[in-house]
């Protein structure tokens, strides 16, 4: 019954947010192009000696895209590794955390803490499906006893950057013990670059529009890999400030600050703490 019941109320949403998004009506997102050289400043490893994870080694396939991020120090509630799926174009369907080491290691009923699925509908649009400890099939897709908490429909523009997120939350009813739709919390989200290819006004997933965000001259940690941009929705291509040092490609390897790069490497966080250190792939004796 409850499998059921959750097939309808995902197929409900993802065909309420698909309704008329064929490529036909959004002229402005051209079909996929091909796939960039994301191999030469990868982020290769992250250390923070001061955190509970320790340590974060970072693997790509042949295309340059992250395939998992193992921890030093994982397997407990709040420290689970990352891990990456992809379908046969090369679009990322899905990113979850577990605690294993490998794919090959996991087997049905494993769990994961966080899980989002991708949807793809076209080139153009996709569906984002949130959710929070479940477990995993045979073929690593989320289970129903993962708790759904948002559907997100995603509009690419013709640079296939994120320009527009409509979102649909569920709230949790702590009496009953359960999450249930929450029609008063439907919110649009657009996002809006300058012409340095920077956000402006800087729009968070859950508050919405911030205020101006200030920018370096210098190269976002993220802009090394636009699967780094996507699952983050933000596509600037300069950095906040913060850098204490940077590596000959302009890219921060140590922090003087605290920045505003929140959970996105979760659990790795904060990100940028004076204590931590990242290592790129970049060959600086070959620049």
């Amino acid at each position: 019954m409850k499998l059921a019941i959750m097939k309808i109320q995902l197929c409900i949403a993802i065909t309420a947010l698909t309704l008329f998004g064929s490529c036909k009506k959004y002229q402005w997102c051209p079909p996929a192009k091909k796939p960039i050289d994301l191999k030469a400043c990868n982020i290769l490893r992250i250390e923070d000696p001061n955190s509970v994870w320790e340590g974060a080694t970072f693997y790509y396939n042949s295309a340059g895209k992250p395939v998992k991020i193992l921890l030093d120090v994982y397997n407990s509630t709040g420290t689970p590794n990352m891990f990456f799926l992809y379908d046969s174009y090369g679009r990322l369907t899905a990113w979850f955390h577990g605690y294993k080491k490998d794919y090959s290691e996991f087997k049905p009923s494993d769990g994961f803490e966080g899980y989002h699925k991708y949807t793809w509908v076209n080139d153009c649009l996709v569906i984002d499906s949130s959710f929070y400890l479940g477990h995993l099939t045979e073929t690593l897709n989320p289970t129903v006893d993962g708790e759904l908490l948002t559907v997100s429909r995603l509009e690419l523009d013709k640079q296939h950057r994120i320009r527009k997120a409509l979102v649909h939350d569920r709230l949790y009813d702590w009496n009953n013990h359960r999450w249930y739709p929450y029609d008063g919390n439907r919110r649009t989200l657009n996002y809006q670059y300058d012409v340095n290819g920077n956000m402006s006004p800087y729009v968070d997933e859950f508050s919405g529009p911030l205020s101006e965000r200030v920018y370096t001259e210098k190269r976002s940690l993220f802009s090394v890999n636009e699967i780094w941009m996507f699952i983050k929705r933000d596509y600037s291509q300069n950095a906040v400030p913060g850098a204490a040092t940077l590596n000959c490609f302009d890219l921060p390897q140590t922090f003087s600050e605290r920045g505003d790069y929140g959970f996105f490497f979760h659990p790795i966080y904060p990100l940028q703490t004076i204590s931590t250190r990242i290592y790129y792939a970049c060959d600086c004796e070959g620049k």
